[in-house]
């Protein structure tokens, strides 16, 4: 059950920074909208809200340092007051080991549950599962209704709707229905699509009224808006906590809306726009919008900014003042900086030959590697997201400095558990240190000290073993019998470290 927890947390903190990362970007996608309005056009405006999408689906980010990530620190860390060795408190003799560890056994220790955020997750994951039932439930109705009916057979409607489908290029089969149930025009499904009419407009609407319809559901068939429905769906559903999600999808639909329109009256010609916003107009008069589902899209989804949208209608094919040019720097500018992860000056890119050839013949360094990438461990990620802005340890035992390393990581953990960090080493050796560390996280701290005092680590789901490791080689000391010091700071971490 431990380490289903462990994973439902590793999912909830990815949730959590994925929402907040998304909330920001939302910010700057409307800054930019407002700032920029009269010199972007719905496609390009369209085109904004898909880096939140792709924002919002990535696992994995390339770091970059125009990354908005750079202007905070998600990990919590040390107050001011930099770590002293006056802090330490004895090192509890639980943390000695009488009996042998095996070399390559795993290390299992008890851990106890967080309950507050079971029962957080639980409460999400009811909330969640709620509304994707209901999108489900509802989605499944509406088709099914829809599909059992009998397909329009009417010659002249036909040849219109291949008409329009010769204009938009779009290749697909697509069926024509109308039923008593629907209420306003809309395009049903993306692999076999339909379209459906209400009664009302083939009665009391002219052929070319028709036409502009045809026209604009087809545009979201050559958009594959229903498919981009689903997958903000599921987004939603998942951030269901986060209103700037909802909103910003919202958003996004009615920008979608004005986008097709644009399409469509592209395709039909510019001279149609006033007879094509007339349509628009009577269709807000005598249809009602339906509500929000996946499998369908309708031409009256954003009735309440209806009025932008058919003054964007008139001004369509007059002299614009767009820029692609403006459009492409906004979008490449938001996606550096929303689309990449943080990289501090401190990261190399490489360390130099020499030193990856000497890491590599060390064969503790090779456990370690293998370590940092079972990237499915959740000590190691504690242990990379423990940050400690400053570490100044001078002539401190190695006892002392891993007594203060498990104080320090229970402060920062928001666990409140710590690293469990455990010492196995004769009480009667004595190995010092000085160091000075600033912005590590602690499992740089942990290899270095290691790697310095001639020990190896060893790491479980649950605890770090620190232990004397077999070498042919003697830990290099000084006249005193101290290991020789290391010092350094930030942007100075030692090849086998980088």
């Amino acid at each position: 059950m431990f380490a289903i927890f462990s994973q439902m947390t590793l999912f909830g903190d990815w949730l959590l920074y994925s929402s907040f990362r998304a909330s920001l970007l939302v910010l700057l996608i409307l800054a930019a909208r407002w700032i920029f309005w009269n010199h972007m056009s719905p496609l390009w405006r369209h085109a904004l809200w898909m880096l939140l999408i792709v924002q919002m689906l990535l696992p994995w980010t390339p770091g970059s340092m125009l990354s908005m990530d750079n202007l905070w620190t998600l990990t919590k860390k040390v107050p001011a007051s930099s770590m002293q060795v006056s802090d330490i408190k004895p090192l509890p003799t639980v943390m000695q080991f009488e009996t042998p560890i095996l070399a390559d056994a795993p290390i299992s220790f008890p851990s106890n549950i967080d309950w507050r955020l079971a029962t957080l997750l639980t409460i999400w994951s009811l909330v969640a599962l709620g509304i994707a039932s209901r999108i489900l439930y509802m989605n499944h109705r509406t088709t099914a209704l829809l599909k059992r009916r009998r397909l329009i057979t009417d010659t002249t409607l036909l040849e219109l709707l291949e008409d329009c489908k010769e204009k938009m290029n779009v290749h697909l089969p697509i069926g024509l229905v109308s039923a008593p149930g629907v209420e306003t025009p809309m395009v049903v499904g993306f692999i076999r699509p339909l379209l459906a009419l209400p009664e009302r407009v083939l009665t009391e609407f002219s052929m070319d009224e028709i036409r502009h319809i045809m026209l604009h559901e087809l545009s979201h068939v050559k958009r594959c808006d229903i498919a981009m429905n689903w997958l903000t769906a599921i987004l939603q559903t998942l951030h269901w906590f986060n209103p700037f999600v909802w909103i910003a999808f919202k958003l996004m639909r009615s920008d979608r809306e004005q986008a097709c329109d644009m399409m469509a009256v592209k395709r039909e010609g510019y001279q149609e726009n006033i007879r094509y916003g007339q349509t628009i107009i009577k269709l807000l008069t005598g249809f009602k919008q339906p509500r929000f589902l996946p499998e369908i899209a309708g031409i009256m989804e954003d009735k309440e900014q209806m009025k932008t949208r058919i003054a964007l209608i008139g001004q369509l094919g007059k002299n614009l003042r767009h820029s692609s040019i403006l459009a492409t720097a906004i979008l490449v500018t938001l996606a550096a900086t929303s689309l990449t992860s943080a990289q501090t000056a401190d990261k190399k890119k490489e360390t130099d030959p020499q030193a990856t050839a000497k890491k590599g013949e060390d064969a503790n360094d090779k456990q370690a590697n293998k370590l940092e990438t079972a990237s499915n461990n959740p000590m190691i990620k504690k242990l990379n997201s423990i940050i400690i802005d400053h570490v100044n340890f001078e002539d401190a035992s190695i006892q002392d400095v891993v007594a203060l390393l498990n104080k320090k990581s229970t402060e920062l953990d928001p666990e409140k558990k710590g690293a469990n960090i455990i010492l196995k080493l004769d009480p009667k050796e004595t190995l010092s240190l000085t160091m000075e560390m600033e912005d590590v996280p602690l499992f740089s701290i942990i290899k270095y000290i290691t790697k310095s005092a001639g020990l190896r680590y060893q790491i479980s789901d649950n605890a770090v073993l620190i232990s004397k490791k077999e070498s042919k080689q003697p830990v290099p000391t000084s006249e005193q019998g101290k290991i020789k010091e290391y010092s350094y700071k930030a942007g100075k971490i030692p090849a086998y470290m980088a």
